[in-house]
């Protein structure tokens, strides 16, 4: 059985003919690193919310989203808070937004271990230093009394990788996690996330418009353009045989900006 298994699922706004994805099949082993590719509007971003159960109450989901065992599409949102952050937690592109600018991070990283977990006080607060060192985070004293605003946007970035962890999900979903940094904090946090993938043998998604980026991270690819996906197949093979025209103009991009050695480089070593 699949961890995650989508079915014909399409999202519209509510009401008829607004319809913003469509079709849309895949599924994740345990292990597995999926890429989601395509330029912004193609609708990767709300594909994942979807996943969650986590789009607005304007946008309808159909079709069938198995996430564990669990019908995403038909369960209350009671049901749901019980595998957010359990079962499989998500990354997103900007950690200011995503983090509460009025708790301090210490607290907010030891939230899902009192929902999922139960650990409060001493046992929490051991469980979160550990996390800060898992994601290469010194000073932990210091770090967890300060609020999101005080810390660099990297920094940021590491405690929304910590949060993410906290319950060891079985499916980790990066959205756009490395956009809102520069080249060198960029690189810094996909190492960080390789890592620990690797580590604790989580299944990746992994969404992004930069080829250069999703290719050093993922071993299967989708590529959407409004809406639905128009190719799909291992990494290697998209990069270097793309077969559909916006798959093709998506790799002359990527060769016209970063050369497409650099990236061929990064595919030939990942086994």
């Amino acid at each position: 059985m699949s961890l995650l298994s989508v079915e014909n699922m399409g999202i519209s706004l509510v009401g008829p003919g607004n319809m913003l994805v469509e079709g849309i099949n895949f599924s994740l082993e345990k292990g597995d690193r999926l890429g989601i590719i395509g330029e912004s509007g193609s609708g990767k971003s709300i594909t994942a919310l979807a996943l969650l159960g986590l789009l607005p109450g304007s946008m309808k989901v159909t079709g069938r989203i198995s996430l564990a065992g669990t019908d995403v599409v038909n369960s209350s949102e009671r049901d749901l808070v019980k595998i957010r952050g359990s079962k499989a937690a998500t990354v997103f592109q900007e950690p200011l937004s995503a983090l509460d600018p009025l708790m301090k991070v210490g607290r907010q990283i030891a939230g899902p271990l009192k929902l999922h977990q139960k650990l409060v006080g001493e046992a929490a607060r051991r469980e979160v230093y550990k996390l800060m060192e898992r994601v290469q985070l010194s000073d932990p004293d210091r770090i967890s009394a300060s609020f999101p605003h005080e810390l660099s946007g990297g920094q940021r970035q590491r405690i929304a990788i910590a949060m993410a962890l906290a319950c060891k999900p079985e499916i980790l979903i990066a959205d756009e996690p490395t956009t809102a940094l520069d080249v060198t904090v960029q690189g810094e946090v996909l190492l960080l996330l390789d890592k620990l993938v690797k580590e604790e043998g989580m299944s990746l998604i992994f969404i992004t418009h930069d080829l250069p980026v999703i290719a050093r991270v993922v071993s299967r690819l989708l590529v959407m353009q409004d809406g639905h996906i128009v190719e799909e197949g291992s990494t290697s093979n998209i990069i270097e045989s793309p077969k559909h025209p916006y798959t093709k103009k998506l790799i002359e991009a990527a060769r016209t900006v970063t050369a497409v050695p650099y990236v061929n480089e990064k595919i030939g070593k990942r086994k």
